[in-house]
């Protein structure tokens, strides 16, 4: 199945949304687990709906392996940095809705 660039743009944007309606306190804290696998699914998704995109542009995968009493290493606001990135990084493409 193809990768919509303007659908992937869509969870990205949400991402950040989501992200900068949190007070800074929030911010500094360490994700959950499933908030770290669904940026990853979301880099993902970036990278296989614009596979033109320079690979040193985009922000690293978040590593994380709780089961194995690892922390994330990454706060929330690193978070809303990377899916920033990638939602600039995305193109829009044309007869699609903008999203804005």
């Amino acid at each position: 199945m193809t990768v919509n660039s303007n659908q992937v743009r869509a969870k990205a944007k949400a991402f950040v949304d989501a992200l900068a309606g949190m007070t800074a306190r929030q911010r500094e804290q360490e994700p959950s687990p499933h908030y770290v696998e669904s940026y990853n699914q979301l880099l993902a998704l970036a990278k296989e709906a614009a596979p033109n995109i320079d690979p040193r542009l985009w922000p690293s995968r978040v590593d994380y392996h709780p089961a194995a009493g690892a922390s994330a290493q990454v706060k929330y606001v690193e978070l809303h940095t990377y899916a920033g990135e990638i939602l600039n990084l995305l193109p829009r493409q044309l007869g699609m809705v903008a999203i804005r």
